[in-house]
């Protein structure tokens, strides 16, 4: 009888093994597809001569964007339009306006300061 209890419960621990791994990868696969879903980075530079990487991706249901300036990556979100209709993203640090053309923008630190990156 004591035998017969340890085998059911063997059999239950196997099992909840079993169905915590096909979680495991089912959530592993499901990170990857929502990694795919990155544009390809683009390299814009002001008329100074700086640059700056942008990689726009779905973040949830969201878009939003990694923006690497100076040596450091910020994460900034989308937050509707522009009075002229065009995305603005932003966080904490930065917002950026793409322009018309879908390419270039303007970039806004947090002490109001613009430039625009084509």
């Amino acid at each position: 009888m004591m035998t017969n209890r340890f085998l059911k419960l063997a059999g239950i621990l196997l099992i909840l093994l079993i169905f915590s791994c096909q979680k495991t990868e089912n959530s592993a696969r499901n990170e990857q597809r929502e990694t795919s879903l990155e544009q390809k980075p683009e390299i814009l530079k002001s008329e100074t001569g700086d640059s700056i990487r942008i990689i726009y991706f779905a973040k949830n249901d969201e878009v939003a964007m990694i923006l690497k300036i100076n040596g450091e990556e910020q994460t900034l979100t989308a937050k509707g339009t522009n009075s002229r209709g065009e995305p603005i993203f932003n966080n904490e640090e930065f917002a950026w306006e793409m322009m018309e053309d879908g390419h270039s923008g303007r970039l806004t630190d947090k002490s109001g300061k613009t430039v625009v990156y084509k």
